[in-house]
C-alpha cells in the first residue's frame, strides 16, 4: 500500500511527496491540503508525487497533514437467478461502476501560516473604485478563490472583490470597491440617499421598542419609566447624516 515518508512545500505552488509503492499507472492521484484539492497531481515515480496549486499552496493556521490518495473506477458485475412465468430459470447479469480509493498512509504534517509581506503602496483611485489592490502573501489567492463567502479582503468596511485572472500564487489582487461619501454621492452618484433606513434593530428602555417605528401614530410606545430612551441601529451599509 502507498506510504508517505516525507512531504514538503517545495515552493509557493507545489507540495512534494516521497515514499513507497505509489501507483504509477491505472489510478488517478489526488491531493488535498487544508480541505483544498490540488489543481494538478503528477506521479513522478513510485517514490515521488508532485501536487501543484495554481494560486498557491493553501494557507493553514496549524500543522496539517496533506492527504494523498489514488482513485480509479471499476465495473463490478453480478448475476442473479430469477424464475420466469413458465417455471424456467434464467440468469440476469447486472453491472455497476464503483470508485476504488487507496489513501496513502501518512503521519507527516506541514505548516503554511498566512504571512503578508507587502501590499500596494501609495495606491490612488477614483471614488468609483475598480483599481487593483495587491497583497503579497503566498497561498492567499487559493483561499480567496476557493471560499469567497468566508475569505475576503475589505477596504473601508466594504468587500474588495478578488480578481482571479490578475492574481498569482504569491500575489493576491482585488478590485477596490466604490467609496460612498456625501461628496461622491452628490457629485458622482456613487450611492443614492434613502429615506428608508429602518434596520429592524431597536433598543431602549421600553418593553416593546418596535412600536416607535411601526408607522402607526395611534400605537403609542409611551412609558412612565424615567429616564426614557429609545433608538435604532443604522441599516447595514448605511450611515446617518445630521444636517
Amino acid at each position: 500500500m502507498p506510504l508517505v515518508s516525507a512531504a514538503a512545500i517545495a515552493d509557493a505552488s507545489t507540495i512534494e511527496f516521497t515514499g513507497t509503492d505509489f501507483f504509477t499507472a491505472g489510478y488517478t492521484p489526488v491531493v488535498s491540503f487544508g480541505g483544498v484539492a490540488a489543481d494538478t497531481v503528477v506521479v513522478d515515480s513510485a517514490i515521488k508525487v508532485t501536487a501543484t496549486y495554481s494560486k498557491g499552496v493553501p494557507v493553514v493556521s496549524a500543522a496539517t497533514t496533506p492527504i494523498l490518495s489514488f482513485k480509479k473506477s471499476q465495473t463490478i458485475s453480478t448475476t442473479d437467478i430469477a424464475s420466469s412465468t413458465v417455471s424456467n430459470r434464467r440468469r440476469l447479469a447486472t453491472s455497476s461502476t464503483q470508485e476504488l480509493e487507496h489513501i496513502a498512509t501518512n503521519t507527516v504534517t506541514l505548516t503554511n501560516a498566512l504571512a503578508i509581506t507587502g501590499s500596494s503602496n501609495g495606491l490612488s483611485c477614483s471614488f468609483a473604485g475598480g483599481c487593483l489592490l495587491e497583497i503579497n502573501a503566498k497561498g492567499l489567492s487559493t483561499l480567496l478563490k476557493g471560499d469567497s463567502a468566508n475569505n475576503y479582503i475589505t477596504v473601508c468596511d466594504n468587500k474588495c472583490p478578488f480578481s482571479d485572472s490578475d492574481s498569482t500564487a504569491d500575489i493576491s489582487k482585488c478590485k477596490l470597491p466604490p467609496i460612498s461619501t456625501t461628496y461622491s454621492n452628490a457629485n458622482f452618484k456613487i450611492a443614492e440617499p434613502s429615506d428608508d433606513l429602518n434596520s429592524g434593530v431597536y433598543f431602549g428602555t421600553y418593553q416593546n421598542n418596535t412600536k416607535a417605528f411601526d408607522n402607526n401614530l395611534m400605537s403609542n410606545p409611551g412609558t412612565s419609566t424615567a429616564p426614557c430612551a429609545i433608538g435604532m441601529s443604522f441599516k447595514a451599509g448605511h450611515v446617518g447624516l445630521i444636517s
